[in-house]
């Protein structure tokens, strides 16, 4: 399981929820950066080589990130879904509980095309407005795989942070961050995975009332490319 010194990395919640184990990784404190905490220019759209992604002792890394990566996703026009991009209310589709289907790459970023499938339900309960927490659990040939989610909604990034654990952690990750944006929304963290740093992005891809699509993807060359590891597909469980 791939541990930051005082923080649990995404890479590593997901690699020890289904059943895996990653070589140990020694990042600092401050989010799963490299060692110069900053991104040099290789096809992400406006961050100037060497540019910190913290200049405010690690409180405002994350908007620079999210601001550098906003180029990377999917830019070809879409159709508004209902709800999209009213910041606290953003998630409030997904409140309730879903029947979920993943895919899971078993060796991300090794050229492998080995794929492992999980079912099993999701239920999603709202805290506040801007607040709401999920719970996975889902069964596959690869074995159980249980993971819970906060997601909180700041103010005045107006962004998403989503945070995770699992029943073997004891503690929550780094979160991931982004927004919603026309009709998808893409959240980002800079991590450590076999010993190398990497992009993270997580996806709501589509969504509606009664289903809705979410990937993970791992970025080796911050951003230039990005090769998807994780799949999700979910339907609502009608009340």
């Amino acid at each position: 399981m791939a541990i930051a010194v005082g923080a649990l990395t995404i890479v590593g919640l997901l690699i020890a929820a289904a059943g895996m184990r990653a070589q140990p990784t020694k990042v600092s404190s401050l989010g799963l950066r490299a060692d110069t905490r900053s991104i040099h220019r290789a096809g992400i759209t406006g961050i100037a080589a060497g540019q910190p992604l913290s200049d405010g002792g690690a409180k405002t890394w994350q908007p620079n990130l999210v601001a550098a990566l906003r180029g990377v996703a999917d830019e070809a026009p879409q159709a508004e879904p209902a709800g999209a991009e009213n910041g606290p209310h953003d998630f409030d589709w997904d409140i309730g509980t879903w029947k979920t289907r993943q895919r899971r790459l078993l060796h991300p970023l090794t050229g492998s095309t080995t794929w492992v499938d999980y079912a099993g339900t999701d239920v999603v309960q709202k805290i506040w407005d801007g607040a709401d927490l999920g719970k996975i659990e889902a069964d596959g040939p690869a074995g159980h795989l249980e993971i819970f989610t906060v997601r909180l909604y700041d103010p005045d990034a107006h962004t998403w942070g989503i945070y995770f654990t699992n029943p073997g952690t004891g503690t929550l990750t780094l979160p991931a961050v982004g927004e919603f944006k026309n009709g998808r929304a893409d959240f980002y963290d800079q991590e450590t995975y076999n010993g190398k740093p990497i992009l993270l992005r997580f996806s709501v891809v589509d969504f509606t009332v009664d289903s809705c699509d979410f990937e993970q993807a791992f970025s080796p060359d911050w951003g230039k490319t990005w090769e998807v590891n994780f799949k999700v597909s979910e339907t609502r469980v009608k009340q």
